[in-house]
């Protein structure tokens, strides 16, 4: 299976979750791609992957504006999905990771 990791990670944190994911997917033969966006970032093309996940970084206890619209891309796309976050370790001891598929609706 070929997973792409859209992301946006201002200090690296999501990234590095990212590349933790990756590398379990590694281990059961999946491919990854890891591709940092941000607010000038065009829309990607999804064809070619089978997976797409989306990380980002929890700021004012929601997702980075801009990152609606990737993530509306995922749902016209209608690609099965991986959706994860974390917010600072001072807010939560954990990262939140919650798998789905963005509908329609």
């Amino acid at each position: 299976m070929r997973i792409l990791f859209l992301l946006f990670s201002g200090t690296n944190n999501t990234l590095e979750i990212a590349r933790l994911l990756a590398s379990d997917f590694a281990l059961e033969g999946h491919t990854s791609e890891i591709t940092n966006i941000d607010i000038d970032t065009p829309l990607v093309d999804l064809s070619n992957y089978d997976l797409v996940a989306l990380g980002y970084p929890i700021y004012a206890f929601n997702e980075p504006r801009f990152f609606g619209v990737m993530s509306s891309g995922c749902n016209s796309a209608k690609k099965p999905s991986i959706l994860f976050s974390n917010l600072p370790e001072k807010h939560s001891p954990s990262t939140t990771l919650r798998a789905g598929e963005f509908s329609a609706n």
